[in-house]
């Protein structure tokens, strides 16, 4: 269980999520890259840096989970798992789903993205193993140095049924990446 909730928590780790008030809208391309849906809108633009991003979940449902399991879930996963991601500017041109923080083994892809107007929606779909499949919605609020996004996921495929949980995801830029 605590790696399902390790799994969980860094898959949705949205690291860099910033730009600034022009309207953008994406979609993914055959190969997992996100690509603009109109070339006439200006690019989604983040800034490149070390960004710190925090994921927590304060709810959790699943029909085959013990009520004190869902209890020991939500200890976990409340409070919180925090990763740092170094976004060099290649990565904040073009972003595809290993810039949102996905690790490139949960084989994830990002099927939506709209922002305008410090607002921003989101959809993600991981499938890391052949049978489980977690796709996420995520809405929430951006700037040049931070974010904050409300994330709602269904995790299919677990020996408990499906996994439905909601949380909150919080970045913020840190400063320029490391030498």
């Amino acid at each position: 269980m605590q790696k399902t909730c390790a799994f969980l928590a860094l898959t949705f780790c949205v690291a860099a999520c910033s730009g600034g008030g022009d309207q953008s809208s994406y979609a993914a391309d055959k190969t997992g890259d996100v690509v603009a849906t109109q070339k006439s809108m200006p690019a989604f633009t983040v800034k490149p840096g070390l960004w710190e991003t925090k994921v927590t979940f304060t709810t959790v449902d699943a029909k085959g989970l013990p009520e004190a399991a869902k209890q020991q879930m939500v200890a976990a996963m409340g409070k919180g798992v925090t990763v740092k991601n170094c976004v060099t500017k290649e990565q904040s041109e073009k972003p595809g789903a290993e810039f949102f923080g996905s690790p490139n083994s949960s084989n994830c892809s990002i099927d939506k993205i709209d922002a305008a107007d410090g607002k921003m929606a989101m959809a993600l779909t991981c499938k890391p193993d052949a049978k489980t499949v977690i796709t996420s919605s995520m809405n929430g609020q951006f700037g040049d140095d931070r974010y904050t996004m409300d994330v709602q996921q269904k995790t299919s495929g677990t020996p408990m049924g499906d996994l439905i949980t909601a949380g909150k995801i919080e970045g913020k830029r840190l400063g320029d990446c490391p030498a």
